[in-house]
């Protein structure tokens, strides 16, 4: 009789993840690579080892428990932002160096935190639709922060707060109507078309001074018009039982 190792497969990726993760961590300070790299090199060899186990295992919970993993991601996330500041602010102005510290935060803790809000984990001491309307906030304003100075940066880390804002609130229950959906998607057409059109029409005239890159807003531009289908993609146009007409309203 034969006895399947497969029920093994999803712990020992864990342990191995773990394993690379720290021995990163072991050789970043001997070998001195500095914060950012060293943090961003023990999640880029740990995270997929980890994502393998979770999604291999019938029960991740009981492994890997989502508060660690929270607490866990949102150390490394910062360390990552406060590294990458740090890095940047002697080259770059203070707006460059903030934008991207905080893409690097998202990027690092945004793995940690779905995993986390998937198996139910809540400490968000908001309501759904004012954690949307806040992320949908903070999105607008990295995308206008970085068009003078990272746009291609700025859009994604601004699009990725936002749709995540909106994705956490349609797990907590949330559902926005389908003219809700339809006055998020003409305003960010509208704001898209705008910026791609500055970016095509006035790049011939500001650009000589390195304020406006007509390639990189038009690609911002495109990004935040398609911001609103990539949302409805990702939720698949699921329904639940609470709804709200607008993000802000409780």
């Amino acid at each position: 009789m034969s006895i399947s190792t497969d029920q093994y497969v999803p712990e020992f990726a864990i342990i191995v993840g773990v394993f690379f993760g720290l021995a990163t961590v072991v050789s970043g300070i001997i070998l001195r690579w500095g914060l950012t790299a060293t943090i961003c090199v023990c999640a880029v060899s740990s995270y997929p080892f980890i994502a393998f186990g979770v999604v291999r295992d019938t029960n991740p919970t009981a492994t890997i428990r989502p508060r660690w993993v929270l607490s866990i991601g949102t150390v490394i996330g910062m360390l990552g932002a406060v590294g990458t500041f740090h890095a940047m602010l002697g080259g770059q102005d203070s707006v460059t160096a903030t934008v991207s510290s905080l893409f690097i935060g998202f990027i690092l803790v945004s793995p940690p935190a779905g995993y986390a809000v998937h198996h139910g984990v809540n400490i968000n001491p908001f309501t759904p639709q004012v954690t949307a309307g806040g992320c949908l906030i903070i999105g607008v304003g990295c995308v206008f922060a970085g068009l003078f100075s990272l746009p291609l940066i700025g859009v994604l880390l601004g699009t990725g707060v936002g749709i995540s804002g909106a994705l956490y609130a349609t797990a907590r229950g949330l559902t926005l109507t389908q003219q809700t959906k339809q006055r998020v998607a003409i305003i960010s057409g509208v704001i898209g078309l705008t910026i791609a059109f500055i970016g095509i029409a006035g790049g011939e005239y500001i650009g000589s001074n390195g304020t406006v890159n007509g390639g990189e807003w038009l690609f911002v531009g495109a990004t935040l018009a398609l911001a609103p289908s990539l949302y409805i993609a990702l939720t698949g146009g699921q329904t639940t039982q609470q709804t709200c007409s607008w993000p802000f309203k409780r």
